[in-house]
């Protein structure tokens, strides 16, 4: 299955040769719908364990998006005490608590 809305179409046969590298070039080009799908094929294609860093990376584009729910379910998803889990868990809970005080 191909992504149909990218300028040159990037198919799950293809995936195996991206990773997180890729995904941060979206995120770093501002590309954040592009870098969330490609980062969220290439989890359904790999499987949970074997992204990791695309499982951290989908969590902070929805976070930078301001889709809070989703990035706190794709952090619970990532298998690591890394400090950059941890720093994003508490930026994700403080921007809740600032929402629901609003």
């Amino acid at each position: 299955r191909c992504l149909s809305d990218w300028s040159s179409d990037v198919c799950s046969s293809d995936l195996i040769t991206y990773d997180a590298n890729g995904v941060r070039m979206l995120y770093r080009a501002k590309r954040y719908n592009e870098a969330t799908q490609l980062a969220k094929q290439i989890i359904l294609h790999r499987g949970i364990e074997n992204s990791q860093q695309e499982i951290l990376l989908l969590a902070k584009g929805n976070y930078v998006k301001g889709n809070l729910i989703e990035a706190q379910y794709w952090i619970a998803k990532f298998n690591s005490d890394e400090t950059e889990k941890m720093e994003l868990e508490e930026q994700i809970k403080n921007r809740m608590r600032m929402l629901l005080a609003s």
